[in-house]
Order: structure tokens, then sequence, then C-alpha cells
């Protein structure tokens, strides 16, 4: 690390903007498995802030949720102090959205406003800060999704949610390394690791975006057993619920299901690949170091995902599941930062 980099407040600022995005993603999946997410109907920006305060305040607001989907075909008959309970998780959830989009934007005015900023930084700040407004739209976009026919939120919409979020979180963590971490010495990396590295990227984001397709199709309650699914390894109804058949590789619970059960452990084959590159070349680089991080991160999700299948989806691991799997790809940026700052030469096996 550099020397002082924590009195530069714009690095402070970038680190505090990818510690609070890591955050939202975990409170995002608490508030999806608490079915809390379409608890408040109405997107207000400024009243929004604060919760009903009187009764009759309170049963209006349950009145416009009683209208529905989701009261309708789910909840039909939930008392008002039940309603409170998953309202105030929707609330707080909404209420910190609103205190890190504060938090991004207005530093941002006042060193845009000072002149503190160099011609680079309006074009990256801005664009976190345009990339933030739109993900706050999307998350509405999202739950009105839920709002119309259905008691549940469109999973194409939950993706791009999390590709926002995704997409912030790598804007500002990796210019937070450019400032904070020191350039290693100069050595070139093997092209067969870059390769097999970029690879790895490519499919774990993938897996992120299979993810958010499991969470918007409740499709982790398909199967609480493994690695069998009902009993066999090629569950019925794979390949031919939907019509097309490709249909059913996005839009099918028990398809999404396994192929994010086992895409995992590709990704992993493929970084195991990527890290014996590694090994072989430059064991006691910092990057090296990275990677073995990445590894036991990588293991620990999937063992975390083994577990949230067979508890039939549990809150705690979940939100678990879903902060892990965000660490790996803050890792995986980290070791991507390392490409473009070559690490030492090659080292010899001891």
């Amino acid at each position: 690390m550099r020397s002082g980099w924590w009195r530069e407040p714009k690095t402070l600022w970038l680190l505090m903007v990818s510690f609070w995005v890591v955050f939202m993603i975990g409170l995002g999946g608490y508030v999806r498995l608490s079915r809390a997410g379409l608890s408040i109907v109405e997107w207000n920006v400024v009243m929004g802030v604060f919760p009903p305060s009187t009764p009759a305040q309170w049963q209006a607001e349950f009145e416009k949720y009683q209208q529905s989907p989701e009261y309708r075909k789910i909840n039909q008959g939930m008392s008002l102090e039940e309603y409170k309970k998953i309202f105030y998780i929707e609330w707080f959830h909404r209420l910190v959205g609103r205190l890190v989009g504060l938090m991004v934007v207005l530093p941002y005015l006042y060193w845009w406003l000072r002149r503190r900023l160099t011609k680079a930084e309006v074009r990256k700040f801005g664009m976190l800060v345009v990339l933030f407004l739109g993900q706050g739209v999307m998350g509405w976009l999202m739950v009105k999704s839920g709002l119309q026919d259905r008691p549940s939120v469109s999973h194409y919409r939950l993706m791009l949610h999390l590709l926002l979020a995704l997409t912030i979180l790598a804007l500002s963590w990796t210019e937070f390394l450019r400032r904070a971490v020191r350039p290693p010495s100069d050595g070139p990396l093997p092209a067969a690791y870059l390769r097999t590295f970029r690879w790895f990227m490519i499919l774990l984001i993938v897996q992120m975006i299979y993810g958010a397709f499991m969470a918007g199709l409740k499709a982790g309650h398909v199967s609480d057993t493994f690695p069998l699914m009902g009993g066999r390894w090629l569950p019925s109804g794979l390949l031919s619920i939907l019509k097309p058949m490709w249909v059913n590789l996005v839009e099918n619970p028990i398809t999404v299901h396994f192929i994010h059960r086992w895409w995992a452990f590709v990704v992993l084959t493929v970084f195991l690949y990527a890290y014996f590159q590694l090994w072989r070349c430059c064991r006691k680089s910092a990057l090296f170091k990275v990677g073995a991080a990445l590894l036991l991160l990588l293991s620990t999700q999937i063992i975390f995902g083994i577990v949230v299948i067979m508890l039939n989806v549990p809150r705690f691991w979940g939100v678990l599941h879903q902060m892990t799997g965000a660490l790996v790809f803050v890792l995986g940026l980290t070791m991507m930062f390392y490409h473009r700052r070559p690490v030492p030469s090659a080292v010899p096996a001891e």
C-alpha cells in the first residue's frame, strides 16, 4: 500500500463507496429473503424517508399494500402488525440506499464546485454518480414489475439491478486500488495465465447473472439435496417445460438452478488452472497472494451455496452466500489491477 493513502479524501471516498455497495448487495439479499421488497408500493424519494407515524397513516399504507398482487395472492389475511415488520425492512433498505446516494453525490458536487477535480476525475467520478442514480431508478422499476399482475419482481430487472451494482463496485474499487496500492516491480505474466484469467472473469459474471436469476425465480427452493436434484443427476423438466427449448435456460427455475449449481465448479476449475500457471511463474508475487485469497474465498462460496440449497435457502446463509460472491468479484478485480501493473519477474521453484 502507498504510505498515507488514508489521508487523501478522494481515496477514502472511493473505499467507502466500494464498502457500501457490497453492504447493499447483502442487504438487498436480506430484503428479498424476508419477502419485504414489495411491501412499499410507491416510490417517494423525499417523503419516503419518513415511515408512517400515526395509526391513520399506517392504515393508509396498509390499504395500499392490500391492493398489491403479493397481498392478494400470498399474504391474504396478514395483520397490520405483521405488515409493519416487512415494511420496516424495506423502508430501512431504501433509507440506506438514499444515504449512500448522498454519500456518492454530495462529495462529488463539493469537489466539482470547488474545482478540485481533474478532467479525468470529473469523468470517472461523474460516471459513478450517474450509475448510482440509475441504480435507484432500476431498483424501483424492479419493484414495480412485482406490483402489476404477479407477486414477484422480474428476474431480468433484478439481474440488471445487480449488474449495475457490480459496475459501480468495479469502477470505485479499481480506482481506489490505483490510488492506494504501490505499483509492483516490472515483469511479464504468462500469456496462458492471462487468457485463462479472462475466461475466469467472464464465467464468474455469468455465474453471478444466474445467481440473480436464482433469486428472481426463487429457484433455490427447487431442490434441497446435493449433488442430486429430485434423486437424479439430470432432473426431469430440465429442458422440456417451456417452449422454445432455449427459454428454459433463462426462465425455467429447474434449469436455472441446475446451471447455477454446476457452473460454480466450472468457474472453480478454470481458476485453478489459471492459479497453477501463476504458481509456476510468480509464486512470491503480491498477485499470487491475492490469488490464494481468491481461491480460498471461491471454495468457501461454493460450500456456502451447497449449505443454502440443503437448508432450503435460510436468510443468514443466503445473505452470506450473496456477500461472499461480491467479495469474490472484488478479489477478481484486484487481480486484474495487478495485471495492468506488472508483478515481479518469475521466481524459480525452491
